[in-house]
């Protein structure tokens, strides 16, 4: 379903004459690349792939000269024309995300018609391979510990106390923090912060843990999807964390942020902020949370655009994983 929905938004997005730039990251050997392909195969504009992925060594200038590629494609007729660049394996070239946005920035000065999607990969060899590569980290082992513990309670707010009791390590709070930006940084998951209006409290609340792509919970879950729903604990947190992860990706490289939002046992699962407009999401799959839906009460506490509901009578998980976040407002 999840690799259904990327192809169906990745077509619809092309379809669009609106430019974009989309980032799909997750675990190696997962069909990322065939998505490309087959996105490539299945439109009628010109485009142009290449990867990281090779023997010799990349760097941000090897982003520029397949960006310029692209870009003569665009201006090979009397008028631009509409193109598509697919650049694999990103996350080997360090500092990729700053060339991107300038090249990008560079395009809409020049309304150069270049839709782009950016593939990435990432597993728990890219702690290894990757993380322990870009930064100095003290505690390789507790990264990694992190990082399966973020996979197992998805969806799941945490507070960084219990979690220090959970990982059984004597680290502060602030090494965690620390290690879940890392954890951001290279596509894998991330701890989104409460929103409270205020970035102070908003950096000091209890995260909620978030895979960037649900193949990380997938992979160590039930085998079969109907053993799946058959527990509607990990099938909610999976839904939930599907709907969390699209959001996440899908806010790349714009002027939006995610949250969430909490406060005597209300919760609001997911909190779309651009400038001063908000978005309060709630998320319905059948699952216990132990907290009642909290949109009510967020709404008097905070001025909210739109209140939406995903699931049972609200938007179907199809619709809206096909959405981009800032057609939502």
């Amino acid at each position: 379903m999840y690799k259904r929905n990327i192809y169906k938004a990745l077509m619809t997005r092309l379809a669009e004459p609106r430019r974009f730039v989309q980032v799909l990251s997750g675990p190696r050997q997962t069909g990322k690349t065939t998505l490309a392909r087959q996105a490539m195969a299945g439109i009628k504009i010109a485009s142009h792939y290449a990867t990281a992925d090779e023997p010799a060594l990349k760097d941000r200038t090897w982003i520029e000269q397949q960006w310029e590629v692209a870009r003569v494609k665009t201006k090979s007729g009397a008028r631009k024309k509409k193109v598509l660049l697919i650049l694999d394996e990103i996350q080997k070239i360090t500092g990729w995300s700053e060339t991107v946005k300038r090249l990008w920035d560079e395009d809409t000065a020049n309304q150069l018609p270049l839709h782009v999607i950016i593939l990435g990969s990432s597993a728990e060899t890219t702690i290894s391979r990757d993380i322990l590569l870009m930064t100095r980290v003290d505690k390789p082992a507790l990264l990694r510990r992190l990082f399966q513990l973020g996979c197992n309670y998805s969806g799941q707010i945490l507070s960084y106390q219990k979690m220090l009791g959970q990982l059984q390590d004597a680290g502060n709070t602030t090494t965690l923090a620390h290690y879940l930006d890392l954890l951001q940084s290279a596509g894998l998951m991330t701890g989104l912060s409460k929103y409270a209006g205020q970035r102070v409290r908003q950096r000091a609340s209890s995260p909620k843990l978030l895979v960037l792509n649900t193949a990380l919970m997938s992979a160590s879950g039930p085998d079969k999807l109907g053993e799946a729903k058959q527990d509607p604990d990990y099938w909610g947190r999976l839904v939930e964390s599907a709907i969390g992860s699209s959001l996440a990706n899908g806010i790349i490289g714009k002027n939006m942020e995610l949250f969430y939002w909490s406060s005597r046992n209300r919760e609001v699962d997911f909190v779309l902020s651009r400038k001063n407009e908000l978005i309060a999401i709630e998320v319905k799959s059948g699952r216990n949370k132990g907290s009642l839906p909290g949109i009510a009460a967020f709404s008097e506490e905070f001025k909210v655009k739109r209140k939406l509901l995903v699931g049972f009578k609200g938007i179907s998980l199809d619709e809206i994983l096909l959405i981009p976040p800032e057609e939502l407002f």
